[in-house]
C-alpha cells in the first residue's frame, strides 16, 4: 500500500464525525505529521478546541493560490465504514470522498511543487456542521493574491456559483392540556401547521430544469413529548437555498410576515456565491484539469454550499473542483483512487502555468 493510500486508511479508521473533536483533531495530527515528513512547512491554528492546517512551502500567510480542503466527516451509515476497503481503483469508507480523499490531493500538490506560484492549503474541521471555524482562522491574515480553491466537489467540473444557505428554527407557543379536551388548550402545532402552509402557498413551486432559483424545504419538526398531551410549544425547522445577494433579506421578510409573533432562530447561514466563470485563472484551471484528466471539463452552478463562500471577500476568483467518486454521506461512499493522483497533477500544471 502506497503512503498516501495508507494515510487514507488511517484517518478513515478515525472516524472523524464533526461532532467528535478528538477524533478530527487525529485526524489533523495525521495531515500534519505526513506534510513535515514530505518537507512541508505547517502551522497549526486553533479554533473552537479544533486544530486546522495551513501547509506551504513558503513563509507567510499569502499565497498565490490558496487550497482548501475539510477534515471531517458525518456520522457513519454503517460500523464498518471506519475501515477502508480497496476494490481496485475503488476505495470504500467513511469520508473517503467528502472529503479526506481530496484532502490528499491537496496535501500531495503541496508537496510535489516547489516552483516560483506561492501555492498553499488551508485544511479545515468543521465543514459539516457549518464551517464556522474557517472564517476565525482566514481573518488571522491567510489570504489568497489570485485565486481560491477548494477541493470538495464532483470530478470533471468547476463549481463557480452556489446558492446561498439559510436554515431557521421557528418557535409557536400555546397552552398545553390533553387531547381528550382540545377545547381547554391552544395548540401551538397547529400555529406552526397553518403559518406554514400559507408560506408554502405562496413560494413558488421551483422543477427542472428551472431550478436556479429560491427553494424551501420542511426538515425537522417537534412538539408534545407525548402522543395524548396538545403541546404548548412546538418547533418546525426551515431549510432555504437562494440565489442573489439579497437572499436572506428577502426571506427574512417573508417569514417574519407568515409566522408573524413566534420566535425563531438562525440555525446556519451561508452567503450566495457567484464567480466570473470567464476569469483566466478559472480558465488555467479548467485547462489543467482536462490535461490531466483527459475529460473536458465544465463550469457548473451547485444547488448545496461549501466552505467556498468564506473566501469570497478577498475578491478573487474562488473554484470548486473535487476527486472522481460518489456516495457521500451515504452507506456506499467511494473514491476513485486514480483520481486522487490526477487531481495532484491538475493543480500542480495550474501552478506551473500560474509562474508567469
Amino acid at each position: 500500500m502506497d503512503k498516501s493510500l495508507e494515510l487514507l486508511r488511517k484517518t478513515v479508521a478515525c472516524k472523524a464525525v464533526t461532532s467528535d473533536i478528538a477524533a478530527v483533531n487525529r485526524v489533523s495530527d495525521l495531515m500534519r505529521q505526513y506534510l513535515e515528513e514530505n518537507g512541508v512547512n505547517v502551522t497549526v491554528e486553533e479554533a473552537g478546541g479544533r486544530k486546522l492546517l495551513y501547509a506551504s512551502r513558503t513563509p507567510g500567510k499569502v499565497c498565490d493560490i490558496l487550497l482548501n480542503a475539510h477534515l471531517d466527516v458525518v456520522p457513519l451509515s454503517t460500523p464498518d465504514q471506519g475501515e477502508l476497503v480497496v476494490k481496485g481503483d475503488e476505495v470504500f469508507g467513511r469520508g473517503v470522498h467528502d472529503c479526506q480523499g481530496n484532502a490528499i490531493a491537496v496535501a500531495n500538490a503541496i508537496i510535489q511543487y516547489t516552483g516560483k506560484t506561492k501555492l498553499g492549503a488551508i485544511l479545515s474541521c468543521d465543514e459539516e456542521t457549518g464551517g464556522h471555524t474557517l472564517p476565525l482562522v482566514l481573518a488571522r491574515g491567510y489570504r489568497p493574491l489570485k485565486m481560491s480553491i477548494v477541493v470538495d466537489g464532483g470530478a470533471y467540473s468547476i463549481i463557480c456559483a452556489e446558492k446561498g444557505l439559510l436554515s431557521i428554527n421557528i418557535k409557536a407557543k400555546g397552552k398545553s392540556g390533553h387531547s381528550s379536551t382540545p377545547w381547554d388548550c391552544d395548540n401551538a402545532l397547529d400555529h406552526l401547521i397553518d403559518s406554514y402552509i400559507q408560506l408554502r402557498n405562496v413560494w413558488p413551486k421551483v422543477q427542472p430544469p428551472d431550478t436556479w432559483r429560491d427553494t424551501m424545504a420542511a426538515t425537522m419538526i417537534s412538539a408534545a413529548p407525548a402522543h395524548n398531551q396538545i403541546p404548548g410549544t412546538a418547533t418546525l425547522c426551515l431549510n432555504f437555498r437562494y440565489v442573489g445577494d439579497d437572499g436572506k433579506q428577502r426571506i427574512m421578510a417573508m417569514v417574519e410576515k407568515y409566522f408573524k409573533g413566534m420566535e425563531y432562530e438562525i440555525l446556519d447561514h451561508r452567503e450566495y456565491l457567484q464567480a466570473d466563470s470567464g476569469n483566466e485563472c478559472l480558465h488555467l484551471l479548467q485547462k489543467s484539469i482536462e490535461e490531466a484528466t483527459g475529460v473536458e471539463v465544465e463550469m457548473r452552478r451547485m444547488h448545496g454550499a461549501t466552505d467556498a463562500v468564506y473566501f469570497k471577500d478577498y475578491g478573487k476568483p474562488v473554484g470548486v473542483i473535487g476527486t472522481a467518486g460518489g456516495g457521500a454521506h451515504m452507506a456506499e461512499e467511494w473514491l476513485s483512487w486514480s483520481s486522487v493522483a490526477q487531481y495532484t497533477n491538475a493543480l500542480v500544471l495550474l501552478a506551473r502555468k500560474m509562474e508567469g
